[in-house]
């Protein structure tokens, strides 16, 4: 088992799934290009057990049984952050700086020189 790559899956991991809609926020913002596992679309959860990883990668019979998980929404909210950082180019190709880490905040600035545009995520 490839214990860099076969890792838990990010809604497992939170204490508050509330907290699943800002990460992917951040996923979507930051420099780099977003990628997701197939079923955290729908917030599925699986952590890697001692000897084996099968609880990451769970059976979908049908595309059709995420709509049945616990955050259905999930995809909605995603389609909608890949078609704004499609919409701005300063999301994927500009410079990043932080403003602001806080406790519960980050605020960060994404800047492109040439069209100038600047964006700040918070």
């Amino acid at each position: 088992m490839n214990k860099k790559h076969d890792v838990n899956r990010i809604a497992s991991l939170l204490r508050r799934q509330a907290h699943l809609y800002p990460l992917y926020l951040l996923l979507y913002t930051v420099p780099d290009i977003p990628s997701l596992y197939y079923g955290s679309e729908a917030g599925l959860e699986g952590k890697r057990l001692r000897w084996s990883d099968r609880p990451l990668r769970p059976f979908i019979q049908h595309p059709d049984q995420l709509q049945e998980a616990r955050h259905s929404d999930l995809m909605a909210c995603l389609c909608r952050l890949a078609d704004i950082r499609q919409q701005f180019s300063t999301l994927r190709y500009g410079g990043y700086r932080t403003l602001l880490v806080e406790k519960e905040w980050i605020v960060f600035e994404r800047v492109l020189q040439k069209p100038e545009s600047t964006i700040i995520v918070m």
